[in-house]
């Protein structure tokens, strides 16, 4: 082999080695690329997987907080219902009292309208008979005696507190 020939194996050896190199270097770079693109890849995995763990958990709060109001609410219609509730038994019961109070003034005004009325009957039974008996003693006694008592009688209907004394000792006689 001459030297030329040789130059150019040489030469071709020489281009051969630069081209595998470069194959390896091309080769490198692509495994390279190809890793940054599996590790943007992952990232970008990572990324969604984080972003729909965060949605669900927004999902979870806005559940919880949708179920935290519809508990409130429902308390409070309870708790507004309670209330009403109470008040309504309240008014029963202040209802029932003033009935029962109306009821006791009612008897008791109509015990006080009997005894009146007892009172009355008596206080007129007692005239009465006082009439009968100053009828009896006036039958019984002669002009004179008629004419005096009628004087006396006069003067007790003009006066009276002599009236009142007169009442009193009636009715305590007839009580007792």
């Amino acid at each position: 082999l001459d030297s030329r020939e040789r130059e150019e194996i040489e030469e071709f050896v020489q281009k051969l080695k630069e081209t595998e190199q470069y194959q390896q270097g091309e080769d490198k770079r692509i495994e390279e690329e190809r890793a940054v693109l599996r590790e943007m890849e992952v990232r970008e995995q990572r990324e969604r997987e984080k972003e729909r763990r965060k949605k669900e958990e927004q999902k979870k709060r806005q559940e919880s907080i949708i179920e935290t109001n519809r508990r409130m609410a429902e308390n409070k219609k309870q708790a507004l219902l309670e209330m009403e509730r109470e008040e309504e038994n309240y008014a029963d019961k202040c209802r029932r009292e003033a009935e029962a109070l109306l009821q006791e003034e009612q008897e008791k005004q109509a015990r006080r309208d009997r005894l009146k009325k007892q009172n009355s009957t008596l206080l007129t039974k007692q005239i009465e008979e006082q009439q009968k008996a100053e009828a009896v003693l006036m039958s019984d006694m002669n002009g004179v005696e008629c004419s005096l008592n009628k004087v006396q009688v006069g003067r007790i209907e003009n006066n009276t507190e002599m009236k009142r004394r007169i009442l009193e000792m009636v009715t305590s006689n007839t009580s007792t």
